[in-house]
């Protein structure tokens, strides 16, 4: 089984993580005081996971929305790592629904393409302030080993789209395997063509057999 990526204009399945490439820095650090406790010598979500490395075969089909090197038709390295969802690096496979995916295209111009995806079709958020408001929230109470119902319920006050994501979470099948799962990227972005048309899209990573 392999991941293809789906590149033309009518699946409009296309991401990249912004601000995350070469040297920059950012000067706010949202999860500081939120995911402590985690197993030292690894990440500190997605514990368990395997590395892979392929190559990103693009058909060109989405050079006329994007002037960016990747969407030309040509094969790039990429190198990546599949995961669980939880943050115990010693999890059963079986212990959570949710499988991630973190893929780097390196195109021969120099750049770098890093992105992060999930196989649910949408972020509980909109923001990454909601999500680290979701962590404080579904945090377990030392007492009960749940979360704290009140703050659970202010949070999806603030936050009523985190309550379909959950909701559809909670319904979701375990997957048989990484290359069963289909992808898709946290947030979206903006294509840029050459005559200067934008258009909003999100990568998303199908599995097909060969």
């Amino acid at each position: 089984m392999g991941i293809a990526v789906i590149a033309g204009a009518l699946v409009l399945a296309f991401a990249w993580t912004a601000g995350l490439f070469g040297h920059r820095t950012t000067s706010k650090t949202f999860l500081g005081d939120t995911l402590k406790n985690f197993d030292p010598g690894y990440r500190r979500a997605h514990g368990k996971g395997i590395c892979f490395d392929g190559t990103y075969h693009s058909n060109g089909a989405a050079a006329a929305l994007s002037k960016a090197t990747v969407f030309a038709k040509s094969d790039i390295p990429a190198i990546g790592r599949f995961s669980i969802g939880s943050g115990n690096p010693h999890a059963a496979d079986n212990s959570t629904a949710t499988v991630s995916m973190a893929l780097l295209l390196s195109p021969a111009d120099h750049s770098q393409w890093r992105m992060k995806l999930n196989n649910f079709p949408y972020f509980p958020t909109r923001n990454a302030e909601g999500f680290l408001a979701q962590q404080k929230a579904f945090k377990p109470v030392p007492s009960t080993g749940k979360p704290d119902p009140a703050l659970v319920e202010a949070f999806l006050k603030e936050y009523p789209e985190a309550r379909k994501s959950i909701e559809q979470k909670a319904k979701m099948p375990l997957t048989g395997s990484f290359s069963g799962a289909e992808f898709y990227v946290v947030n979206a972005f903006i294509l840029r063509a050459a005559n200067g048309q934008e258009q909003p899209v999100r990568w998303s990573m199908r599995p097909h057999s060969k």
